[in-house]
């Protein structure tokens, strides 16, 4: 059997962290684990980090840590990552493109122009 270095947590349906230690209970691979990679669905809770005594780290692919349990982390010398401010750039520039949308009336005037509405006032 090959050597696991990495569990990822997350796919499009949230896995519940009873579901997946259970799966770890089933499995020898809890021995030998060493990363926890999850985001603002799942994470990595006090129960988790027990299971996985080889853990070295827990990298989240969100900017909140809320799934993680920081305290136990910490007291087990577990490094944690997350990736805040990545897109701060790009929802400032949404907001303000909103802003302008709203002030300008721009989602109104292209429905009036594609209902034909614009015609009638000739």
């Amino acid at each position: 059997m090959s050597y696991v270095n990495i569990l990822i947590t997350t796919t499009r349906k949230a896995i519940h962290p009873l579901t997946l230690l259970e799966l770890l209970r089933q499995e020898p691979i809890h021995q030998r684990l060493r990363a926890v990679v999850g985001n603002v669905v799942v994470g990595a809770d006090a129960e988790l980090i027990k299971a996985l005594p080889e853990l070295e780290i827990v990298a989240s692919f969100s900017v909140g840590l809320d799934k993680i349990d920081l305290n136990k982390c910490k007291e087990k010398g577990i490094r944690v990552t997350n990736t805040p401010d990545v897109l701060t750039d790009d929802v400032a520039d949404l907001a303000i493109g909103l802003m302008l949308s709203v002030l300008r009336r721009i989602c109104e005037c292209d429905r009036y122009v594609k209902k034909g509405l614009w015609k009638a006032r000739d």
